[in-house]
């Protein structure tokens, strides 16, 4: 028996039948996981969210986000994603500068996230009270939550949604519930495109499982369509960034590579307890694998589908080795890797093993996962604090010369930009020696945040000043 030939949970076409009670049950989750575990609402902009929004609100409409000069000033690294700034341009056109839309935004893409994962997870046999499980602990991934937190991070949720999407398409050809025609695979190619013009980390790994599953399922004419888009991806990047593409960091060697895949169970879970969940997933693999009477096979298809995903990363190994136990902006990066694992683990755990192995993992996850989010919520308010403290008291201050101390450099100019602010008046920490004279000039003192209060630091000044060359 292959994967492919699994059969609906409990015979219903979730597909067809749009389950209104449990899409509302999803919807209050992601309010609450948003609202309350989150607090996203006492939230402001982050890091590189000024800057993206308000070039966003500049395009001239949102089509211009696929032309290669948009694209290049647009993504940070020559980053592909075009359907990220469609994504922020829509904020801006319902809602310019408004904070709060866009993260009612993230709340919507949340809710679809979840319940389109709740119905791929039925699909593959998951009871109903199980997928909801799975979903509920994917909430508590440390990349999860990073994506959640960091709006211009929220193309990684939607990328992710849409792959799901083309997941739950694939099944319907491979369990036969649509028949493998034209139409049926028009709508697989639309939807995979679509994630990988998301975010490039979606390009490869998912029309690859797509390939994969409906291969086992004799869907021959749909497997070829799901990397027949692999090329044309890679020809749109070559003619919009050209050969060679600047990541913005330099790439790790191969060892140095290695020695941070010791570190990932940990990043991916927030905690020690990841290397337990690994084992966890290395059992319940096993455990499917021989249910399905073609084991060989099965770890091949893993090992390439993992391999797939950290080939995908290795561009940005560099920032993410130096930072992997502080659950971090960068952890956005193990966002489909970490959810993949997740959801793959879960419907091997529930296919594998009986119903009490099945509650004892699952505690355990709970905890393990649960208690890494904790962590990773409390850092991340910390950091959104001070990001909100220095943005409001710039806007409120245009008179007052603020010393910046938040780690993105960038990110008051980014206010400057969005709030339409003609003077630059902060100096960077990271210039402390070599501070702007032309920032300087006009002032006689600057301000600091100091114990959650903004205070002037005279001394400070007089050292910038002595460090800032004559005009």
């Amino acid at each position: 028996m292959s994967v492919a030939s699994i059969p609906a949970g409990g015979g219903d076409t979730v597909w067809r039948r749009f389950g209104v009670g449990w899409a509302l049950l999803l919807l209050l989750i992601a309010i609450a996981y948003d609202a309350f575990f989150l607090r996203i609402f006492s939230q402001w902009w982050f890091e590189d969210d000024p800057v993206l929004f308000a070039f966003a609100k500049s395009a001239a409409n949102p089509l211009a986000f696929f032309l290669p000069g948009t694209l290049k000033a647009y993504g940070a690294g020559g980053a592909l994603a075009p359907l990220q700034g469609i994504s922020e341009w829509i904020d801006g056109a319902f809602a310019y500068r408004s904070v709060t839309f866009a993260h009612w935004h993230n709340v919507a893409s949340l809710t679809a996230t979840l319940w389109l994962g709740f119905h791929v997870l039925r699909h593959f046999s998951v009871s109903r009270p199980g997928a909801l499980f799975i979903c509920v602990l994917w909430l508590f991934l440390p990349p999860t939550i990073v994506v959640n937190e960091f709006l211009a991070a929220r193309h990684y949720l939607e990328g992710f949604a849409v792959s799901l999407l083309a997941v739950g398409i694939a099944q319907e050809i491979a369990q036969g519930r649509w028949t493998e025609d034209g139409l049926s695979i028009g709508k697989l190619y639309l939807t995979l495109a679509t994630a990988m013009l998301f975010k490039e980390i979606f390009a490869i790994t998912v029309p690859l499982f797509i390939f994969i599953y409906l291969y086992e399922a004799k869907r021959y004419r749909g497997a070829i369509g799901a990397v027949v888009l692999v090329p044309f991806y890679l020809l749109y990047r070559y003619l919009s960034f050209g050969a060679g593409v600047s990541w913005g960091s330099p790439f790790l060697g191969p060892m140095a590579y290695l020695r941070y895949l010791t570190h990932l169970p940990y990043a991916m879970a927030g905690n020690c307890g990841g290397y337990l969940l690994l084992i966890f997933f290395g059992l319940a693999l096993v455990g499917f694998a021989r249910k399905r009477g073609r084991p060989i096979r099965v770890f091949g298809y893993a090992t390439l589908l993992i391999a797939s995903n950290l080939v995908v990363i290795y561009p940005v190994s560099y920032p993410l080795s130096h930072e992997w136990m502080e659950n971090g902006a960068w952890d956005r990066v193990l966002f489909p890797l970490d959810s993949g694992l997740l959801f793959a683990g879960g419907i091997f755990w529930f296919q594998a093993f009986n119903p009490q192995v099945r509650r004892l993992g699952g505690g355990l996850a709970l905890i393990i996962l649960l208690c890494g989010a904790v962590v990773t919520r409390e850092k991340w308010q910390v950091m959104m604090a001070q990001y909100r403290r220095e943005g409001l008291f710039y806007l409120a201050h245009p008179d007052r010369l603020l010393y910046s101390e938040v780690r993105a450099a960038f990110f008051l100019d980014g206010v400057r930009e969005l709030y339409n602010i003609p003077k630059r008046h902060h100096v960077l920490s990271v210039n402390r020696t070599k501070p702007p004279t032309d920032i300087i000039a006009g002032h006689t003192t600057i301000w600091r945040l100091v114990d959650g209060k903004f205070r002037q630091d005279r001394k400070l000044f007089l050292e910038l000043e002595s460090h800032s060359p004559s005009p």
